[in-house]
């Protein structure tokens, strides 16, 4: 079920539906009821593994087929948005996070950091990665695969609101009253305060070595160099 265009965005649909169908409440809750939390994440793990790898070989196997052709301006500006959605997804995955699975009890601490930016960067760097995509991406099936991705986090972002909500309640409310879920929101009305030693510089560091690596491979990994002078 791969080859054509039509094939992807039906991959790529399949992917998303199975991670907003398995994050719904109605069906999330009687599922963990029934199999224990730990193995529906197993489960969860593996269909969303499955599907997306029937995505990458979907779009693999599909035709190439050139829409436009992005101009350097827009590939550089892609090539910057990039390196802030590796801030936000390294500071997400390293730092505590009350929005992450099995962090919960972090709530209680002060935000800052890159919380004190939003309240879910590694959601935000997917969408920030996907949009720098879509702006250096004139292939039908890179629009296909980056909207899908932008699509999932912004809807990964509203379950979790959800979720959290109803399951940290009062704690929940506090902590989201000195965040936001849009970047800079908190820091724009002085709800939080922006400290870039706060994020971490090791983070920071770690951020930009793996941006370097994937600007500079990046035609070696994917066959595209994202600036040509800039790449093996």
């Amino acid at each position: 079920m791969t080859g054509t265009l039509g094939w992807l965005a039906v991959a790529a649909a399949a992917f998303v539906a199975s991670h907003v169908v398995l994050s719904a409440a109605p069906l999330r809750a009687p599922l963990i009821a029934r199999l224990g939390e730990k193995p529906f994440l197993g489960l969860y793990s593996v269909v969303s593994l499955v599907l997306f790898g029937w995505m990458i070989a979907a779009f693999a196997a599909a035709e190439r087929v050139d829409l436009w052709v992005p101009p350097m301006g827009l590939r550089l500006l892609a090539a910057a948005i990039i390196l802030v959605a590796f801030v936000f997804i390294v500071a997400g995955l390293t730092g505590p996070n009350p929005t992450a699975v099995g962090q919960e009890r972090s709530i209680a601490a002060p935000p800052g950091g890159i919380l004190a930016v939003t309240r879910h960067p590694m959601m935000w760097g997917i969408v920030l990665w996907g949009i720098a995509h879509l702006l250096a991406s004139g292939d039908a099936r890179g629009m296909i695969v980056f909207t899908a991705m932008i699509v999932l986090a912004l809807a990964g972002m509203a379950h979790i609101e959800a979720r959290k909500k109803a399951a940290l309640g009062s704690a929940w409310e506090t902590f989201a009253a000195r965040t936001s879920l849009v970047p800079f929101a908190a820091i724009v009305s002085g709800r939080a305060r922006f400290s870039l030693a706060e994020i971490g510089w090791g983070r920071l560091g770690l951020a930009l070595a793996i941006y370097i690596g994937f600007l500079y491979g990046h035609r070696l990994m994917f066959g595209v160099a994202p600036i040509p002078w800039f790449s093996v």
